[in-house]
């Protein structure tokens, strides 16, 4: 497998093979047909070249229609990203496939840019406002309990802690205010043209996802502690990473198999959705949550002025009742209710809907 004639993935060396020995089994019938016939086959595409394979299971005729229909361009059409990776530079293909490499990482780059600087306002900010809290308002809160007992921990200066404490809180009302709709980057003049003339008004977004194998996704993603960074280009193939074998029939169905028009055609429109859903979602996760930690500070806080104000039932039943409509909305909304947000839809549509909410 490691020869010349494998330089392809293994991926799809095991996608091909079974339609050959369907092929194979059509032409030469299939009573008698045994498991033992496939090892042959496979060890048959393998070990022989084209010729001998052919000539062996009575190909040959197959063969060579197929390559007449091939001369005259009248087989399966090449897809979006090779068509206009040719359009753009008709003498060097290659070319033109890194030119929309570099447009799609740059778009990705913008992307996780944001979803980054969202992720390190929703980490700095809670440890803003813990600190201002404990170096502004917990040395009150001991002296209240008992005015000779001093603060044990080094604190900032009051008017340190209250303006860390005011970026604590511009931070997180910024995550909740976070606008997560992107748009997408203005593309060059030629690339524009032909994706509205062929039809593909949504550019080039999810082209990685439709079009890239996952090895060489990949090879371009890193992820440091939940920050994601894409490169400029991609690492030639050989610097791409192995990736384990998994069998996953459905999600063949719809990146390679039947399923893929259909893929290709709602793929944008879904995840755009799915996207907005999971925006929804998250904010209203983190203004349940910030409900509850206001909560419980000002009870914490209450218990010092007005003894007795504050209950321990009345905290308990704060916190669950906040969180009891927090986990719901956020975390565990019923999938039918998910459904209902792409409304009615074709069957094969309905399907494919099904297969993104599974993995998303």
């Amino acid at each position: 497998m490691e020869s010349p004639r494998f330089n392809e993935p293994l991926e799809r060396f095991i996608e091909r093979a079974p339609q050959i020995i369907e092929v194979i089994v059509l032409a030469n019938g299939a009573e008698g047909f045994s498991i033992r016939q496939v090892q042959d086959i496979t060890d048959d595409l393998v070990c022989l070249d084209d010729t001998e394979f052919v000539r062996k299971y009575g190909l040959e005729a197959l063969f060579e229609a197929l390559a007449e229909a091939e001369a005259a361009g009248e087989l399966e059409p090449e897809s979006p990203y090779t068509a206009l990776a040719r359009h753009l530079s008709p003498d060097d293909p290659d070319a033109g496939t890194r030119e929309i490499d570099r447009l799609i990482l740059a778009d990705k780059r913008a992307r996780s840019g944001r979803y980054n600087r969202q992720r390190g306002a929703l980490i700095l900010g809670p440890l803003a406002i813990a600190l201002g809290i404990t170096g502004f308002a917990g040395p009150a809160l001991i002296r209240a309990v008992d005015p000779a007992m001093s603060w044990p921990l080094p604190t900032l200066p009051p008017l340190a802690s209250l303006t860390v404490l005011v970026v604590g809180i511009a931070l997180v009302w910024r995550v909740l205010r976070w606008d997560y709709q992107v748009p997408d980057r203005p593309l060059p003049a030629a690339v524009a043209q032909w994706l509205t003339a062929n039809g593909h008004e949504h550019g080039v977004r999810y082209w990685d996802e439709i079009y890239w194998p996952d090895a060489k996704r990949h090879a371009c993603r890193r992820e440091v502690l939940g920050f994601t960074f894409w490169t400029k280009l991609p690492p030639p193939a050989s610097e791409w990473p192995m990736l384990r074998i998994h069998d996953d029939p459905e999600r063949n169905y719809w990146e390679h198999g039947a399923g893929r028009p259909v893929s290709e055609r709602y793929r944008r429109t879904f995840m755009v959705r799915i996207e907005r859903w999971n925006d929804l979602a998250y904010r209203l996760n983190w203004t349940g949550w910030a409900l509850v930690a206001a909560g419980l500070v000002t009870t914490a806080i209450l218990q010092f002025f007005v003894p007795g104000m504050a209950s321990y039932a009345l905290k308990l039943a704060l916190a669950t009742g906040f969180i009891g409509l927090t986990i719901p909305l956020g975390l565990w909304m019923p999938p039918g209710i998910r459904r209902r947000w792409f409304g009615p839809l074709p069957a094969d549509a309905e399907s494919y809907r099904d297969f993104l909410l599974a993995r998303t």
